[in-house]
């Protein structure tokens, strides 16, 4: 009799046990604030190997990396991730696959020749689509602070060119650059499981 109320405490406890692992990932990526743009992410995990998750990209105002004087960015991005490590998800190496949708609003100041320091504000705006592919790897600690780091390229719509018979600027989008066209998404994410 003892034996069966041991076999089934220890089954009822494993079941607890399992029901009670964290499968939800609220993610702050930590090297975004150096362009002025903050990233936060969800992850959840769907079984041992995969799970999907959304990230939110807001840059506010600011002087980045762009051709533009001002660029103010807003971009959600779901994607999806395989783990190949022998360890349960969420830990270890992952590939991901991401879709991106992206609000661009860039400011650039153009000199107008009229009198001196005489300049205009162009205001431009433009919604682009763009997937990407990832590799990464994250750690758990304690069953509960996650540390990520990953990398991986990225192609945004909006890289328009004109035909070299047409006037005026052949790359007119070239104000939105690096982020639209081809570039390297990456992100050093530090995250809470619950």
């Amino acid at each position: 009799m003892n034996r069966y109320i041991l076999l089934i405490s220890v089954i009822l406890l494993t079941g607890v046990r399992t029901h009670a692992q964290r499968n939800n990932i609220l993610k702050l990526d930590v090297h975004s604030p150096i362009m002025r743009t903050a990233i936060v992410s969800y992850e959840r995990i769907i079984n041992a190997d995969a799970s999907w998750g959304i990230s939110l990209l807001y840059t506010d105002k600011s002087e980045g990396i762009t051709n533009a004087d001002y660029l103010s960015r807003l971009a959600v991005t779901p994607e999806f991730r395989y783990y190949l490590s022998k360890d349960a998800a969420p830990a270890g190496f992952y590939l991901s696959g991401n879709f991106r949708l992206q609000r661009l609003i860039a400011e650039s100041f153009e000199y107008t020749g009229i009198e001196p320091f005489a300049s205009e504000v162009l205001i431009r705006s433009i919604s682009t689509v763009g997937a990407g592919l990832n590799l990464g790897f994250q750690e758990v600690f304690k069953d509960r602070i996650a540390l990520e780091v990953f990398m991986g390229p990225c192609w945004n719509s909006g890289d328009k060119r004109s035909g070299l018979s047409r006037s005026g600027n052949e790359r007119p989008n070239d104000i939105f650059m690096p982020y639209v066209g081809y570039f390297l998404r990456s992100g050093v994410n530090v995250g809470f499981l619950f």
